[in-house]
């Protein structure tokens, strides 16, 4: 905010810049003196010296050799008591106006939450004030402010005190409905010793504490915390006692109160819980969600709001997560709204996809009819371009043709499993998805994030470049502080930008390479190479997947922010430049790493043109001559040895953050892999995917399941399945659960049946409920293969028999053979016209 911030046009402006209240020569300019002097101070006790080092000149202060009167003077008497050396404050002020502009800074002053900052850059004036500072004179400086509204009239005064030997100036809260600073920085300073400024800086910025949307958002963020632990200890005791009151387990089942009551057709035990739960997710989502909004909004109101770019980039950022928690909220609310209640529900999702089934059939078939197929020819970018422009390849091609077959679906599907790396009829798993999926969000969080933080307002850039500016200008051949900070702050912005968007997004982009490295890996454990044996807590993956990649990448990004600011700091210091390039670029160094690398180009062409065979990568010809030229490359070969060792350490430092990202990539060697966490992980998630989803293993459940229970499956388990049946084959269920308290049970004695493959499982057989006669007795019984059995067994006895009836009379029934005249009565069973089948 301050015009002529070096000091240097004093009373040159007119009324916009610096200027003194009485004469013109009441502050002036020290020049600059090279070099840096330090001053050493021993104490009595001969205790280690303290060092302090300061430059000097090159700044703007009172004029010592001019008398004046003094606003305040301390003789130094209370030096003993308070450490306080001599002092005089000149009453010479430095005065320059400031205004209040944009809807913006007017609005936060309006709500007393504006602050106005000045920070001075300080040195010494020359070396006499460096020389009575350390005999007997402190500096001091005092700054008094007035304030004015929009019709310009005085609406307060406000004075900083007498501020001894410090660097900084306290900030200030400006007076509601201020719009000018008047005689700002009336900065009177010491004369002997006088606070030398270098630079100064004015600027105004909100201070959240004292906004009124921060404290509302704090009130608000203040309940929602307490209200998100509430619910993080109220959810978990809500389900535990559902979870006693019901059951879980698919299909739902009623709990062991109402066994004694049968379930109707108008009851809703189950489907009210289902809204409780629906219920629940909704409220602790609106929580979370308000909680987000009320920590966030401050942010982007206060901070990211006085940059336009910024707060565009946050706002982007902010995009997916207002989505997530958008569908998340409808998701619960409609399902509450509009729930309706099913008994049995839907296996569709349990179900074999078309994509096992194709891989079973694809890659696992017979190699009888593939044909060999041979390497592909070496062939050089140069001589495929030779190839092109000599056969005119742009004659022969249809590119209509080749345009239509690129806009089809099937082609960009191929192309981007080609650019991932996966398989068509492999199935990714959903943890790897998950992980990704968070993975990407979190990243995409963190970039913005780090931008604003690095170099956004009250950044860490262009605090330490101001804070540094003084210091490091000086090893310029010609110091300019202000051009060298404006210069150094815009090769940080780049150096951020780099590491940030650059950076980050290669680290994004390479996370998804997990898709080409599962894919590879579950190939070659289906196909029986088990190199990848140690099976670690899978449960682990997507904690490490999440943890390492965005770890990974926030260090990845701080080091290439690192590396930025070390080019530029080569760049800015010409004399640090100079000695690195001295003693490395135009030494050994350079000159070895040079001759060895142009050496390789030729030894590597010379190699592949004359000494290896054609389409052959590894069989030499002329091999007498290649021994001669082996032992003579060697020896130019041996000057890259002054540089490999270094280049390998600098390539680590390159690729060892960027590999460590990604947890399918071990980043220890292969006898200490069990330390690397991240690897074992995914090793045990590799594994657990290819025990528990082997598409083969399923495809053959899947055609057992389609052999037994066909007519389960398209009765009672389908999708549209009405109420009437649900609710019948529910009360029968009741009945099968609730039976075996009944004493009028009796033993039979079993039918004995011949052995044949179906002795174990008698039931499975279509006759056996054709020849089996079983005994009179009273109801309630069931049904055993070879007789019957009393109801005081246990409860899981009872279902596991009640189960194997079912399926038995589904599959009598699929063979056609099952009625109330036949099958059934035959087999001593009762036939159910509402079910469908013998019951």
């Amino acid at each position: 905010m301050f015009e002529d911030g070096a000091c240097q046009q004093i009373n040159q402006l007119n009324k916009t810049g610096w200027r003194t209240t009485q004469q013109a020569d009441d502050w002036v300019y020290y020049p600059q003196q090279y070099g840096i002097y330090a001053q050493t101070l021993f104490n009595i006790s001969m205790t280690p010296a303290t060092v302090s080092v300061a430059l000097v000149g090159g700044c703007c202060a009172p004029n010592r050799y001019k008398p004046s009167g003094f606003l305040y003077q301390d003789d130094g008497s209370s030096y003993s008591l308070t450490g306080h050396k001599i002092v005089a404050i000149a009453d010479r002020p430095l005065v320059q106006n400031l205004t209040v502009t944009g809807w913006y800074m007017k609005k936060f002053v309006d709500d007393h939450a504006m602050n106005l900052t000045l920070i001075p850059s300080i040195r010494h004036a020359d070396k006499q004030a460096l020389f009575f500072e350390i005999t007997a004179f402190d500096r001091a400086m005092l700054v008094n402010y007035q304030f004015f509204d929009y019709q310009n009239k005085h609406i307060g005064n406000y004075s900083s005190g007498v501020l001894r030997n410090i660097k900084t100036i306290p900030d200030i809260t400006l007076p509601r409905y201020t719009r000018s600073i008047s005689k700002v920085v009336e900065l009177y300073g010491s004369r002997a010793d006088p606070i030398c400024f270098s630079y100064l800086y004015a600027g105004l910025y909100v201070h959240s504490p004292f906004a009124t949307v921060a404290k509302i958002c704090a009130q608000i963020a203040s309940v929602l915390q307490y209200l998100s632990l509430i619910n993080f200890v109220v959810v978990p005791v809500a389900f535990a006692i559902m979870s006693v009151l019901s059951d879980f387990s698919f299909p739902p089942q009623p709990n062991s109160i109402l066994v004694q009551n049968p379930i109707t057709q108008d009851s809703h035990v189950h489907c009210d819980y289902a809204r409780y739960v629906k219920l629940g997710g909704a409220w602790t989502t609106c929580t979370l969600f308000g909680l987000r909004l009320a920590l966030d909004l401050p942010s982007y109101v206060i901070t990211y709001a006085r940059s336009v770019p910024f707060l565009t980039i946050n706002l982007l950022a902010a995009v997916p997560t207002f989505i997530a928690y958008s569908v998340v909220l409808v998701f619960f609310a409609t399902r509450y709204i509009t729930f309706q209640h099913c008994t049995v529900c839907c296996f569709e999702f349990l179900q074999v996809q078309d994509i096992e089934e194709e891989y079973v059939k694809v890659l696992m078939a017979s190699k009888h009819g593939q044909e060999d197929t041979t390497p592909p020819q070496r062939t050089s970018l140069i001589g495929l371009i030779w190839l092109i422009v000599h056969e005119k390849l742009w004659q022969k091609l249809d590119f209509k043709r080749i345009a239509r077959s690129m806009c089809t679906r099937a082609f960009i599907k191929k192309c981007i499993r080609k650019l991932f790396g996966v398989h068509e009829h492999i199935r990714i798993p959903f943890a790897i998805k998950t992980s990704l999926t968070l993975l990407l969000y979190c990243l995409g969080q963190l970039i913005p994030l780090l931008i604003t933080q690095m170099i956004g307002v009250g950044g860490v850039v262009p605090v330490h470049v101001c804070s540094w500016t003084p210091y490091l200008s000086q090893f310029q051949y010609h110091p300019d502080p202000m051009s060298f900070a404006i210069k150094t702050f815009m090769l940080m912005q780049i150096a951020v930008y780099v590491a940030t968007l650059g950076a980050g997004g290669l680290c994004m982009v390479y996370s998804l390479g997990i898709l080409r490295r599962f894919t590879k890996d579950i190939l070659l454990l289906r196909k029986g190479d088990y190199f990848l044996i140690d099976l670690d807590d899978s449960i682990r993956f997507l904690g490490v997947l999440i943890g390492f990649g965005f770890t990974g990448t926030l260090y990845f990004m701080v080091e290439i922010s690192v590396i930025g600011t070390l080019i530029t700091a080569i760049i800015q210091l010409d004399r640090v430049r100079d000695v690195v390039f001295r003693h490395v670029g135009y030494g050994v160094f350079f000159a070895s790493f040079f001759i060895a690398f142009i050496v390789q180009m030729i030894q590597k062409r010379i190699t592949n043109l004359v000494f290896v065979e054609n389409r052959t990568r590894f069989s030499i010809q002329n091999r007498a001559p290649f021994l001669h030229y082996w032992y003579f490359m060697m020896l130019t070969s041996m000057t890259r040895a002054l540089t490999s060792y270094i280049l390998r350490t600098l390539k680590l430092l390159f690729r060892y953050p960027l590999f460590s990202v990604r947890v399918d990539r071990n980043a220890e060697t292969w006898s200490v892999r069990r330390g690397d966490g991240g690897f074992t992980a995914y090793c045990g998630m590799l594994l657990a995917e290819h025990e528990y989803n082997n598409p083969i293993v399923l495809v053959f459940v899947e055609s057992l399941l389609d052999s037994v229970d066909v007519f389960t499956t398209n009765r009672l388990l389908g999708r549209n399945v009405g109420l009437k049946i649900c609710s019948q084959s529910m009360a029968h269920f009741q009945q099968a659960y609730t039976a075996y308290p009944s004493p009028t049970v009796v033993l039979a004695t079993p039918t004995p049946v011949a052995y044949s493959p179906y002795t174990q499982y008698p039931s499975m057989q279509p006759s056996y409920y054709l020849t089996a006669q079983p005994q009179t007795m009273p109801l309630p019984y069931y049904h055993q293969p070879g007789g019957y059995i009393q109801n005081n067994t246990s409860c899981l006895t009872q279902m596991c028999l009640w189960m194997l009836c079912l399926g038995a009379c589904a599959f009598c029934c699929n063979e056609g053979c099952c009625g109330p005249d036949d099958c059934c009565g035959a087999g001593g069973g009762v036939y159910n016209d509402d079910c469908g089948g013998c019951c």
